[in-house]
């Protein structure tokens, strides 16, 4: 048999490749981005987020927002699970007290790595910057978001 060891290598070598694709690729298809992940994720960042531009803003911090998130996807065939860009995120949360809830949708793009970003700060929350207290004009907290949740 001529070249035996070489072309066994070789032959070793190509499975081993194949093997990892099929691993990658495996991997890939599975995904731990699920909507009570991403809400679990979502609630609390917008939260923290808020109370950070009341700070900004001058305002007392908001006694208890109880903020809730409920994310779901638009034209995936599972709305509750896979990443993509297509999520959605209806965040409600009590803006002065009980009867003072607010509702917005932000639009939610999930990574396979449970990293998130979000986008689409509604009319009811100000616009792309907030006046601090001193004066000075910043780019608002919850205009653009990232966040992440734990993948394993």
């Amino acid at each position: 048999m001529t070249g035996g060891p070489a072309r066994l290598r070789r032959f070793a070598l190509l499975a081993l490749l194949l093997v990892a694709l099929v691993v990658a690729l495996t991997g890939c298809a599975s995904t731990s981005v699920t909507s009570a992940r991403l809400n679990a994720s979502v609630a609390p960042t917008f939260e923290r987020l808020y109370q950070w531009k009341r700070s900004l803003e001058g305002e007392p911090a908001a006694k208890d927002l109880d903020t809730k998130a409920h994310c779901h996807r638009t034209t995936a065939k599972d709305p509750y699970k896979g990443a993509g860009s297509d999520w959605v995120c209806t965040v409600r949360f009590l803006v002065d007290g009980p009867n003072t809830q607010v509702s917005f949708n932000w639009n939610v793009q999930a990574k396979p790595d449970g990293c998130w970003n979000a986008d689409g700060v509604p009319v009811q929350l100000g616009a792309q910057t907030v006046l601090t207290s001193t004066g000075k004009r910043v780019i608002d907290p919850i205009y653009k978001v990232d966040g992440c949740f734990s993948a394993s």
